[in-house]
Parts: structure tokens; sequence; C-alpha cells
């Protein structure tokens, strides 16, 4: 059984339509799991943020309890990293000397 040159419009429309909602719904899919993993990942940010707020205020209240126990020794401490970022961010500044041109071998 052959196919008429009028039956042909009406059956490529059909597979065209039937294929773009194929492909519209596969998009609205995609597009709702995108958006379910976003909320999910946003989600996992604000707890590790809080997490980490929390942590951090730890840290600084144990940290000013060492300061205010040892207070000479912090402040040398403090004195010392801060020379040394110093020193560091002189060296990373300044101009690299040129290499030295190396001299072609004669045999």
């Amino acid at each position: 059984m052959s196919i008429g040159w009028p039956e042909m419009p009406d059956t490529a429309a059909r597979r065209l339509t039937g294929a773009t909602h194929a492909v519209v719904d596969a998009l609205r899919g995609a597009a709702e799991a995108a958006a379910r993993r976003g909320s999910a990942g946003a989600e996992q940010a604000r707890a590790l943020t809080g997490e980490m707020l929390a942590r951090s205020q730890r840290a600084g209240r144990s940290l000013r309890t060492i300061v205010e126990e040892h207070p000479a020794e912090s402040l040398l401490l403090v004195g010392a990293a801060a020379f040394a970022l110093g020193w560091l961010l002189r060296r990373t500044r300044e101009p690299q000397p040129a290499a030295p041109a190396r001299r072609a071998r004669r045999r």
C-alpha cells in the first residue's frame, strides 16, 4: 500500500506535531528537574553558610580567649606574621632579574 501525494502532508504534519510535543515535554521535564536540583543546591548552600558562620564565631571566641590569656605572645606572633606577609608581598612585586643569556657551544 503506497501513500499518495494528498495523504503525505497529513502524515508528515502528524509526525512533526508528535515530535514537537515530545520535544516540548522533554524540555519541560528537564527544566523542572533543573529547578529541583537548583533549589536543593540553594538549601544546601544556606545550611553550609549557617554552619560556617557558627564555626567562625566559635573560632573567634576561642582566639579572643587565647589573646586575653597570652597578650605578649599573641603580639609577637601577629608581628612575625605581618612581617612575613609584608616580605612576601614585596618579593612578589619586585621585577624578576632576566635570566642570563646562554652562549651557544661550539664544537
